[in-house]
């Protein structure tokens, strides 16, 4: 039986890939040390949050004060007896807020929209598994839906009760914002919810609902673009900015690259985490057997547009990834099965 190679036997540290490039039936890939090795595959793994993203275009006017994005959050002192505006909901932008509470002098908190706020725990569970446990409980989903609507109303946590906006789609449409203080910081006068930006003008903020807040520091959560810089982006096809993948997964013009992390789901991936990794190993040996399996794989991939639950989701750059979990395991699952045909 042969010995597996140790991770470390494999691994090149504080290397950064400067460009792949396919070459034949393989990949060139040139490191940053100048060095170049060839590669029958290639996994994308760089991360979905990794540049950040600010409105585009731009609020109108200058702002004087210091501007940072979420992802330069790193410590609350950055927010200490300042005067805070987040911009931007979503889990980071609500922590942050909940954060400024304890450190700044003032927190004041701009969205676009009405949100769904999750409280963290239900009866001593977490909300996700909470709400999972539902199983077969009710005989419809609209039912299911209704019950959870009325314990989150009932624990406080609907936000059109402290003056924010109902939202417009339904509560599983959106990647869920998982927070138990925000609503509770809003409903005592510690953060100051506001419409959208309206236009700056040195450190006074306009919002469009005619308010004004006078602000030392901006935190933009406005979330992320997808970078890759090393990869010649006409070799990509592209939908809404970022690469269309099959199942989030593989390029349909390539058939040994794959990309990984690029996709999310409201109950987290978990299990989905292990069976891409399955689905890879299962893909790659068929790859290589030139399978039954995996030949129809490949017809699969050129023509087939399986449902993920896309479609469901808000029409946001945030939910350009975001799938139905249990529609992805299956569909995941069974492409993996017709790879492992002989």
């Amino acid at each position: 039986m042969r010995k597996p190679l140790a991770f470390y036997d494999k691994a090149q540290f504080n290397t950064a890939v400067t460009q792949i490039e396919p070459e034949g039936h393989d990949w060139l890939v040139t490191l940053s040390t100048g060095e170049q090795k060839r590669y029958g595959f290639v996994a994308v793994c760089n991360g979905a949050q990794r540049v950040p993203r600010f409105p585009s275009p731009s609020y109108p006017g200058h702002f004087s004060g210091e501007i940072l994005h979420s992802m330069q959050y790193k410590h609350p002192d950055q927010l200490r007896n300042k005067r805070v505006l987040v911009i931007g909901a979503g889990n980071s932008g609500c922590d942050i807020a909940v954060d400024a509470v304890h450190h700044g002098t003032q927190v004041y908190h701009s969205t676009r929209r009405g949100y769904y706020y999750y409280p963290k725990f239900i009866g001593g569970k977490p909300t996700p598994q909470w709400m999972l446990q539902l199983g077969n409980k009710f005989s419809s989903k609209a039912e299911t839906m209704a019950y959870i609507h009325q314990v989150f109303k009932l624990a406080g946590f609907d936000g059109t009760d402290y003056g924010l906006k109902k939202p417009d789609y339904p509560l599983d449409a959106a990647h869920p914002i998982m927070n138990s203080q925000i609503l509770y910081h809003i409903g005592h006068g510690d953060i100051r919810a506001h419409d959208d930006v309206a236009s700056f003008e040195q450190k006074t903020v306009h919002f469009i609902d005619g308010q004004r807040a006078e602000v030392d520091l901006i935190v933009y959560a406005t979330g992320y673009d997808r970078h890759f810089p090393f990869i010649n982006p006409d070799y990509l096809h592209w939908k809404s900015g970022i690469p269309d993948l099959f199942i989030h997964i593989l390029p349909r013009n390539f058939d040994n690259l794959f990309f990984f992390g690029f996709v999310n789901a409201s109950a987290g991936l978990g299990d989905g985490i292990k069976l891409q990794g399955q689905f890879v190993r299962s893909y790659i040996r068929a790859y290589y057997d030139n399978s039954k399996g995996y030949q129809k794989f490949l017809q699969a991939k050129r023509e087939d547009t399986p449902d993920l639950g896309q479609d469901y989701y808000i029409d946001s750059h945030r939910h350009l990834w975001e799938v139905d979990f249990w529609k992805f395991i299956k569909c995941a699952r069974a492409y993996k099965d017709m790879l492992d045909e002989r």
